[in-house]
């Protein structure tokens, strides 16, 4: 239904009938019609009059809406004043205005509130509490026309009044009735929520006790420091997991007169990672103790046997794998000999010659396009320098004043500053560099460092 079009048509007649009404005077067939009727008709043209508006406006855009009923309201607000003051001042046609004043409010001012209040309610709001907004407007109305009627003697006034006291007493019980249900309601559901928010909990606590037992195996797997530091007197392992267990992992072991170790990292980081490093360390582990191995290049290619071998018993191809940056260290009566092999993850030494990277094959220990043996390089380190095996957790961890990532160069650069100091001084300046670049910035990634003291 087109309401606007009823509206200029509801607006058209109204005109017509108050201009009739103004022109009888003038006009005889006109000035004949009965008192009575004429009040009556002045009744409907404005009741009409104002319907007109609010057909108009009740489907329009909420501040078009807005502006009118800000119209009427201040309109009907003035004729009000001016029939309450002219009816002090004994004036002529002071009941005229109140009157005009109050059907005008009551049939465009009043629903057109009532449409707005409804749009701006209705998703916050029940259809009770709605209704009973709205008979809170029609009350109020009834008892403001009540009170008019009883201050100009109209008859039936008394009846008005007392059917808006009616209507208000009948929301004050519906609100109160409401409101029980309302109170009852958020008591059930506070109840309801505070269940499944200790439910949550528990379920997070067994997460995490699970996970955190998950860390006593995976910690079981790592080599003790005991262990690392009585084969190699100096050296430093900064390990630092994002979550409670890791990807990354450091591992070591001893095969004739060759102590190996190694930086890993393992793909993803938390549980899954975690999962990912007990197989691989268990791969490195067979290579060594089942195969006998001590080539660093050797013990990569058969870690990635083993590891495809695992993952292809399930029919799936799982691209999961590892990057690792692999040591052996030969120590005779005469020198001591040094070899090196990594997947993707560089070593870096430093001695009085300055800093070295030897890069890493382009493969991870893992399915890949093109796979080929790993290659054994022959370190040559002075007495007293130092070997870096990293993962790329710490250069790749966000902070500072941009929030930027700290880079390979800039680590570089720091283990450069202090590589000729103790290992327990480097190993306090990385981990205060580390917080500092940090800042209040999350870990992004597991972080593993080992640094080794090469002595002649």
């Amino acid at each position: 239904m087109n309401l606007n079009k009823a509206g200029k048509w509801f607006l058209g007649i109204s005109i017509v009938f108050i201009t009739m009404l103004i022109s009888s005077p003038f006009i005889a067939f006109l000035d004949a019609v009965p008192e009575p009727i004429k009040i009556i008709l002045s009744f409907l043209s404005i009741i009409l009059f104002g319907l007109s508006f609010t057909l108009m406006y009740y489907q329009a855009i909420p501040i078009k809406r807005k502006r009118m009923i800000i119209i009427v309201s201040v309109f009907s607000g003035l004729a009000l004043s001016m029939g309450i003051l002219s009816k002090f001042l004994h004036a002529p046609f002071a009941g005229l205005e109140i009157i005009v004043s109050v059907l005008l409010f009551s049939s465009s001012g009043l629903p057109l509130i009532i449409r707005s209040r409804y749009e701006s309610r209705r998703n916050i709001l029940s259809k009770r509490a709605l209704i009973l907004s709205f008979a809170d407007l029609i009350s109020i109305v009834f008892i403001s026309m009540g009170l008019l009627g009883r201050l100009l003697h109209w008859p039936g006034s008394t009846i008005i009044l007392g059917l808006g006291a009616l209507i208000l007493l009948v929301t004050f019980i519906g609100w109160n009735l409401s409101f029980r249900k309302e109170v009852n309601m958020r008591h059930i559901t506070e109840e309801k929520l505070r269940g499944t928010l200790l439910k949550v909990e528990e379920n997070n606590k067994e997460i995490t006790d699970s996970i955190t037992y998950a860390k006593r195996i995976q910690t079981a797997i790592l080599p003790s420091l005991e262990f690392i530091g009585s084969h190699l007197k100096d050296s430093f392992v900064l390990y630092q997991p994002k979550d409670i267990v890791a990807g990354d992992f450091y591992w070591a072991e001893t095969i004739d007169d060759t102590f190996l170790i190694a930086a890993a990292d393992c793909t993803g980081h938390g549980v899954p990672g975690a999962m990912m490093s007990v197989v691989c360390s268990n791969a490195l582990n067979r290579s060594v103790k089942e195969f006998g191995l001590s080539e660093p290049g050797e013990i990569l290619d058969k870690t990635r046997d083993l590891l495809i071998d695992s993952f292809s018993k399930s029919g799936e191809v799982i691209q999961d794998g590892m990057d690792v940056s692999l040591l052996s260290i030969t120590s005779t009566s005469t020198e001591t000999l040094l070899k090196w092999a990594g997947a993707n993850n560089p070593l870096w030494y430093i001695d009085e010659d300055g800093f070295q990277e030897i890069k890493a094959d382009k493969q991870p220990i893992g399915e890949s396009h093109h796979k080929q043996p790993f290659t054994t390089h022959q370190l040559s380190v002075k007495s007293g320098g130092m070997v870096y095996l990293i993962t790329d957790g710490y250069p790749d961890q966000f902070g500072g004043p941009k929030g930027k990532k700290f880079k390979h160069k800039q680590l570089e650069d720091l283990l450069i500053s202090v590589y000729a100091e103790s290992l327990e001084k480097q190993h306090q300046v990385l981990l205060d560099r580390l917080h500092q670049w940090k800042g209040d910035l999350e870990q992004v990634d597991d972080i593993c460092v080992i640094g080794i003291r090469i002595d002649a």
